[in-house]
């Protein structure tokens, strides 16, 4: 058996025939839905939901097993008498998911790397399946311009708990919010959520209807972007942030990796 999506793809004899018509191509309005050869929405009207949601196990609804986080979890320590720490950086940038490593230096305070104050975020992935508790950390450039933080458990390929911020204080209120919710995207502001759309399915998944959930995203972004996010589409690439087949350097829960080589990168590469 050939593995994917094979029936679909091409409007053809044998295939799916999920398509849509736009009235306008350069803004890309849709016009018209077809599932299945059949048309199912046009332009104007109210989009239909299920009567019924899908029915799923009880466990998929408690599937974050992560502890709350405290401030000690986003602080990056080094021996008290280093002055600097020489940092390998993931740098993202304003179109698409690709990354690349950078080096910067961040001053050293009481044996604690100054992260909230160089300009970087910082990306914290925590295990949540209840396996072994692995917390792992890196930072990254061009991401959030204010302080804040944004959280989530749709992260590409592990969906573990992944947090990033800009200030340690906003961190512990994002993870925080996103485990009691059990799990999807969190923005926090001031120590205060400003946006979320909960996926309590498996942490990947809802059972709201369409309007509601695109509305939750919605404000996601827009919150995302208030703090500075600037990419094409900023939930993809934050969430991509964790998805270690993607170039160039991305995180999981056992670290930041070389995605080609698949080598752990130290966030912390040296210090004096």
């Amino acid at each position: 058996k050939r593995m994917g999506f094979q029936d679909r793809g091409a409007i053809a004899p044998g295939q799916m025939a999920d398509f849509i018509l736009l009235d306008d191509l350069a803004q890309l309005d849709i016009y018209q839905v077809y599932k299945k050869g059949q048309l199912v929405h046009t332009k104007g009207e109210d989009i239909q939901s299920p009567e019924a949601a899908e029915d799923f196990p009880a466990e998929f609804y408690q599937s974050v097993h992560c502890k709350m986080a405290e401030l000690v979890d986003f602080q990056l320590t080094v021996p008290t008498d280093a002055t600097e720490a020489s940092c390998k950086v993931m740098q993202i940038q304003e179109v698409g998911t690709f990354t690349k490593p950078v080096q910067r230096i961040l001053p050293v305070k009481n044996g604690i790397v100054d992260w909230e104050n160089s300009g970087l975020a910082l990306v914290v992935v925590m295990e949540r399946y209840g396996k072994n508790g692995n917390i792992a950390y890196g930072l990254v450039e061009n991401t959030l311009t204010k302080k804040g933080a944004v959280a989530t458990t749709w992260a590409h390929d592990h969906h573990n708990v992944m947090v990033l911020g800009t200030s340690a204080a906003d961190m512990v209120v994002a993870q925080q919010r996103l485990v009691a919710i059990q799990g999807g995207y969190i923005v926090v502001d001031q120590e205060r959520v400003v946006a979320e759309c909960p996926l309590p399915i498996g942490g990947i998944l809802s059972a709201a209807p369409l309007s509601v959930l695109g509305a939750e995203l919605k404000a996601v972004r827009k919150a995302m972007v208030d703090l500075g996010y600037k990419n094409m589409n900023e939930i993809m690439s934050f969430s991509t942030l964790s998805l270690p087949v993607s170039p160039a350097i991305k995180i999981t829960d056992i670290g930041m990796m070389d995605t080609r080589t698949q080598a752990i990168i130290p966030v912390i590469a040296r210090f004096k």
